[in-house]
């Protein structure tokens, strides 16, 4: 990764910005063939196609990079603007229902939670189609949860600026990314809530967005199996079928993931998409950015290790031995380097056998930060992984790392 002067960073990766998007609109967008870096991130996108998947993780480690998990805003104090937050704990699943639904928190939910409401018409649904613009891939139902007079609900053109951007960036990466059809060769549909905003200002950690895939049918009341959770957003861009819908429900009424965004009024937005001489400051933050980070962890990028490296869904699944369980996709290419190449997740059958294979020192630098993402396809990746000296619950391990002692430059 580059090395760039926190005074400049930002004006720098917003015009590297420009070379993927000339024009940001939903007819004139231009990309780029990115084809020589595909195989680099195949392994964690990439399922049946050998898509443009690396164009989206271009445009992720720009996000990443230019905020980083936990890190503070361009470097200014106070306040530290921590990137991704987590939710309060939930814990509605019902063990008595064959229907199991988790996100990256480890929290569960019931049928209820995650279901499109009937007046959804009501909550400026921001709905695409791909078969209506040449070149994009997928659909998307996009539903904004927030009261009148609240966040994206607020009656102001701020409020529409920013459900303008949140389905723009949808929008760009339906652009980007191939996606498998589904059985009858139309697009597949992604459906997100975007949930409650927070209004949130408790210095010196502040939250500005947080995100999660929803995870299906990876549980039974009668035993919890171990191994390797695709969420369902992954799984309807790769497979083209909604995996909501079967086997327990008939239907395409499910949400797939869901984000949440910080409308304190101390944090200062920017909407506009067309300004690209705008810098983030300490309390200005640019909408766009900030949205696309979050939607790449509901694309993938989210790790379900705990502190004490069991699966984030232990305490509700009670796996054991503990160290066993589900991880993510993302979990299988983390590994520790130190003193040569050793995965923290040994997936031995590629099928049940899972587990953490590393000390647990290693998440919180305890390895001299030598937690990296690395992928076995040409180029070669290896980037390195945020894992800082104090667990941060949602950014530890879920970033790539952008402080001088887990990026090597």
């Amino acid at each position: 990764m580059l090395n760039i002067a926190p005074q400049w960073e930002h004006n720098f990766k917003q015009r590297v910005l420009l070379l993927f998007f000339s024009n940001i609109n939903y007819s004139t967008m231009k990309k780029l063939s990115f084809s020589p870096f595909l195989p680099m991130f195949q392994p964690l996108f990439v399922s049946a196609q050998t898509t443009p998947f690396s164009l989206l993780m271009l445009c992720l480690l720009l996000a990443l990079h230019i905020w980083g998990g936990g890190n503070v805003l361009m470097g200014q104090t106070p306040p530290e603007m921590w990137y991704c937050g987590e939710p309060d704990p939930v814990n509605n699943v019902n063990l008595d229902s064959p229907l199991q639904i988790f996100d990256d928190f480890g929290n569960s939910y019931s049928l209820e939670d995650v279901t499109q409401p009937d007046n959804r018409m009501q909550l400026f649904p921001c709905d695409f189609e791909a078969g209506t613009v040449n070149g994009a891939n997928f659909n998307f139902q996009v539903d904004f949860f927030d009261p009148p007079g609240v966040g994206f609900n607020a009656g102001t053109p701020a409020a529409a600026a920013a459900r303008d951007v949140v389905c723009q960036v949808l929008t760009d990466i339906s652009f980007m990314l191939d996606a498998s059809p589904t059985c009858n060769g139309l697009p597949p549909t992604l459906r997100i809530q975007i949930l409650p905003s927070l209004s949130d200002w408790t210095p010196p950690s502040i939250t500005l967005g947080l995100a999660s895939a929803y995870h299906y049918n990876y549980s039974t009341p009668n035993g919890t199996k171990p191994g390797i959770t695709h969420n369902s957003v992954w799984r309807t861009i790769n497979g083209g079928e909604d995996p909501t819908s079967f086997p327990f429900i008939v239907g395409d009424f499910l949400y797939h993931g869901s984000m949440r965004f910080n409308f304190h009024p101390n944090i200062n937005w920017n909407y506009d998409m067309t300004n690209m001489t705008f810098v983030n400051a300490a309390t200005n933050v640019d909408f766009y950015q900030v949205v696309l980070h979050e939607t790449m962890h509901m694309l993938g990028i989210s790790s379900l290790i705990n502190n004490n490296g069991n699966s984030k869904w232990q305490p509700f699944l009670g796996y054991n031995p503990p160290g066993t369980g589900l991880y993510s996709r993302y979990d299988k290419y983390l590994f520790n380097i130190d003193p040569t190449a050793a995965p923290l997740i040994l997936n031995a059958d590629n099928c049940y056998q899972t587990g953490f294979n590393q000390p647990v020192s290693c998440l919180t630098a305890g390895c001299n930060s030598n937690v990296r993402f690395l992928a076995a396809f040409a180029p070669f990746a290896n980037l390195g992984i945020y894992d800082p000296n104090t667990w941060s619950g949602g950014s530890s391990i879920s970033h790539f790392g952008d402080f001088p002692q887990n990026d090597p430059g």
